[in-house]
């Protein structure tokens, strides 16, 4: 599967389990396309786009954190897959006072937020 069929299902199920809290995606430049690619993508960081945010952010305070954010792989990949600007932007919200994650797919980010919800 890939690793957006795997973030549709993390949010799908989130969505469906915990309908009371908040799940977003936060869309990067990778998914640009067209024409104008390179016009939008000036547009979207002059508005915030910042590369190596996280894929989903799940919006509820639990255990001393602000807010669970998980970035989503596909299952075949290993931590090694994820770049340097990703890596650094989970530490900053550590730092930051949230639960920052990766999931190589559906299942490992099922988890991740069972875990944290607890």
């Amino acid at each position: 599967m890939s690793e957006s069929t795997e973030q549709q299902l993390t949010v799908s199920w989130c969505r469906l389990q915990y309908p009371k809290y908040r799940i977003i995606a936060i869309p990067n430049g990778s998914m640009i396309g067209g024409r104008n690619k390179y016009t939008l993508i000036k547009k979207y960081k002059a508005e915030g786009m910042t590369n190596g945010v996280s894929d989903l952010l799940l919006c509820v305070a639990r255990k001393g954190y602000h807010g669970l954010w998980i970035e989503m792989k596909d299952k075949s990949k290993k931590a090694s897959s994820l770049s340097p600007e990703q890596i650094y932007w989970q530490s900053d919200m550590r730092d930051a006072g949230y639960k920052a994650e990766w999931a190589a797919g559906f299942e490992q980010a099922k988890k991740i937020i069972e875990e944290y919800l607890s």
